[in-house]
């Protein structure tokens, strides 16, 4: 089961499916300690950008994990053709990245557009950013 902090919050901090008391995630004590409301920023703070390692984008497409060798390959190879991760993952226009793989072009696309699936974390599970597979998740 996962849920929002609100939620959480909403159903009194107990599970809808069982009952019992819910575990609480990072992002609820993040909550709990904040200045400020989600989404605003504080005067002055630096700008950023989200991104996603270039080999979890090659294993999402291949659909294998992130550290086998298939990934790798590509990785290097499309590193090899392109350049540095950063500016293939930020920078690069898109149709360079199409003319040697149209599928990373559009999560990249995907991926600096915000466009993608949010699956947070929970009870000592790390949460999972996807591009192509938008279904389900939060956006």
């Amino acid at each position: 089961m996962r849920l929002d902090p609100e939620e959480t919050r909403e159903l009194g901090g107990l599970c809808p499916v069982c009952g019992r008391k819910l575990t609480v995630g990072v992002l609820s004590r993040v909550e709990d300690l904040a200045d400020r409301p989600a989404g605003r920023t504080a005067r002055g703070a630096a700008g950023f950008r989200n991104l996603v390692p270039l080999p979890d984008l090659v294993a999402e497409i291949l659909g294998v994990g992130p550290k086998s060798k298939k990934v790798s390959a590509e990785t290097d190879r499309l590193v090899a053709a392109l350049g540095p991760e950063l500016a293939i993952l930020g920078d690069l226009p898109l149709g360079d990245i199409a003319a040697l793989s149209p599928p990373l072009a559009e999560a990249v696309g995907r991926l600096r557009n915000g466009e993608v699936t949010k699956d947070p974390g929970y009870d000592g599970e790390f949460g999972q950013i996807r591009t192509l597979d938008v279904r389900g998740g939060q956006r």
